[in-house]
């Protein structure tokens, strides 16, 4: 029966295990005694807006060129206008 694993199939767990070890843990920032985490932002907000299809087409061709979505190169516009 193919469905049923055998010995060889079974991944080595104490390999696994032992790169893991390896690995450097990063500590994470803290001020004074209490530690920040940080929680990355979604992209959950929709806006609707209207624009030249020129410019549109301008803003697709740099996308393509950079090789990411429109809305991406759209969220690079305006997060570089406001400087965050």
């Amino acid at each position: 029966m193919a469905f049923i694993s055998i010995a060889e199939d079974i991944e080595d767990f104490s390999l696994t295990q032992s790169i893991k070890a390896e690995l450097p843990i990063k500590p994470e920032p803290k001020i004074g005694k209490e530690e920040v985490k940080i929680v990355p932002e979604t992209k959950s907000k929709r806006v609707q807006m209207l624009m030249q299809p020129s410019l549109y087409n301008e803003i697709k061709k740099k996308a393509e060129q950079k090789g990411i979505s429109v809305n991406e190169m759209m969220h690079e516009i305006l997060k570089s206008y406001v400087a965050i």
